[in-house]
């Protein structure tokens, strides 16, 4: 087994599993869409609720694995943050400026009578991302799991880089800070501890296996898959104990890349999916909401639910999937690119891999 902290930056079922997970948050949205539309009623198909949820908690345990190795490999605050917000920002910028243009004037949800100063406060707070962390209100619906991650990035640097210190007081002082704050995230915010098991399974794979004498044998193909199912079937917002177990071994599999899974995940459907998985996921309610403005106004709302929630969620997903195609071809690849060589973002050393330097 690789071991957490050395293994190959080009695991390629966690590059599945993003276009597995992102698409995943695109049909949890669109049944989402249709209940809170009034368009069908909840039923059996519920379990889809969990879907969304289940989703983004892999997504934190995929950055919880690989944040890490990330600042061990860049070797300074510097370069990892650069690297973050190349990451995260081009496509999330652009969208944000789409969002703040148009936003006040089709009355999207709580921009249709802003003050100029509340316009500009809610314009910081969404571009630093603190609503999700924050009780404040958030104009990019799924943005809130990038406060998330923004905040475990910053606490894990603190504590990374607060460990490395020569400096005895300087160590002591941001491990207590990183210590403290972590433990104020996790209780206001819960689903945060799905960070952890992602550096638990960095730092403690290799242990793991030695001390279960763990081999991977046959009868465990399809143990992935199993996982993965209870996970999503067990999750409960008010008790994530057994989501975080199935999820840890769900994801120990998917690290080793063992099993049915992993052969799914490696194909090139799903390395397709996890190459646009952040612009698709970034990208898909903004594509819902003027589809599902459209039903009324066509008449659609006539059809049979649930071929209507396959109308919807079906266009959604397709429309969304061109936008991300076109939207990591230009931002996520040249204009990175672009700005890579601008001196702000300039570096003499070998960049981080963007294909797994982070969750999304």
């Amino acid at each position: 087994m690789p071991n957490g902290l050395l293994m190959n930056n080009k695991n390629l079922t966690i590059n599945g599993l993003r276009g597995l997970l992102a698409s995943l948050v695109v049909l949890y949205h669109g049944y989402t869409g249709m209940t809170t539309s009034n368009y069908l009623e909840e039923s059996y198909i519920r379990q889809i609720n969990h879907f969304g949820p289940f989703a983004v908690n892999i997504f934190f345990i995929i950055s919880g694995y690989l944040i890490l190795q990330s600042l061990i490999r860049s070797g300074s605050i510097d370069y990892f943050i650069k690297n973050r917000i190349l990451r995260i920002y081009p496509v999330f910028f652009v969208i944000h400026i789409f969002i703040f243009i148009a936003g006040p004037v089709i009355n999207y949800e709580w921009m249709g009578s802003l003050s100029t100063a509340e316009y500009l406060l809610h314009f910081v707070s969404n571009l630093l991302m603190l609503p999700g962390v924050f009780n404040l209100p958030i104009a990019q619906i799924v943005a809130w799991s990038l406060s998330y991650e923004f905040a475990f990035y910053i606490v894990i640097t603190v504590f990374y880089f607060g460990h490395k210190s020569q400096s005895i007081l300087l160590k002591y002082f941001s491990i207590g800070a990183a210590l403290i704050t972590s433990l104020i995230l996790l209780y206001k915010h819960p689903t945060m501890l799905f960070f952890l098991v992602g550096i638990l399974l960095c730092l403690y794979s290799e242990k793991i296996t030695a001390l279960l004498k763990y081999r991977y044998h046959s009868w465990f193909f399809f143990n992935g898959i199993l996982f993965m199912l209870i996970a999503i079937f067990v999750y409960d917002p008010e008790n994530l104990s057994l989501s975080l177990i199935f999820s840890f071994l769900f994801f120990f599999t998917v690290i080793n890349e063992e099993g049915a899974f992993a052969k799914i995940m490696r194909s090139r459907v799903f390395q397709y999916l996890g190459e646009l998985s952040y612009s698709l996921y970034l990208w898909h309610t903004f594509i819902m909401f003027p589809i599902k403005r459209i039903i009324p106004i066509v008449g659609l709302e006539q059809l049979n639910q649930y071929v209507l929630l396959v109308l919807f969620t079906g266009s959604s997903l397709i429309i969304s999937l061109l936008a991300s195609h076109f939207s990591y071809r230009l931002l996520e690849v040249k204009v990175v690119k672009f700005l890579k060589k601008s001196r702000v973002f300039r570096s003499n050393r070998t960049p981080i891999s963007q294909r797994n330097a982070g969750a999304l």
